[in-house]
């Protein structure tokens, strides 16, 4: 009589597929956990730019003309509070000035977004204003 031989995996396959499927599984963990967390970061660059370009169009829309100095501010973008500060500088030319705005995290602890601009003298000739 002729034994027929078991085509079922052994412990050794099992244990090893396992591993190679757990191996893969953490990598892909890893992959996803990463995408969020660079998400966020690209949704709150977004949301800092927006902030510093709203800075800039104040300062260009406003009757007063900033005066060189430092200006601080927080602003709501989105549900978030972000805080802001403009450095306003001269320029070669009379009538422009340099405003660097940079806005920080939600946190306030890092810089996420670093906006250089220039804003003219407005056209009703408007004072300096701090």
């Amino acid at each position: 009589m002729k034994r027929s031989r078991s085509r079922a995996f052994t412990l050794l396959e099992v244990l090893v597929a396992l591993g190679v499927l757990a191996v893969a599984l953490g990598a892909m963990i890893k992959t996803s956990a990463s995408n969020s967390a660079n998400a966020a970061y690209l949704r709150d660059k977004t949301f800092g730019q927006w902030v510093a370009m709203n800075v800039v169009v104040k300062l260009q829309t406003s009757t007063q003309w900033p005066s060189p100095g430092v200006m601080t501010g927080r602003e709501e973008m989105a549900g978030i509070d972000w805080s802001w500060r403009a450095q306003v500088t001269s320029t070669p030319d009379a009538d422009m000035r340099r405003v660097d705005v940079v806005v920080n995290d939600p946190s306030g602890k890092q810089e996420i977004s670093h906006l250089i601009s220039y804003v003219p003298r407005p056209l009703n000739g408007g004072s300096p204003a701090l």
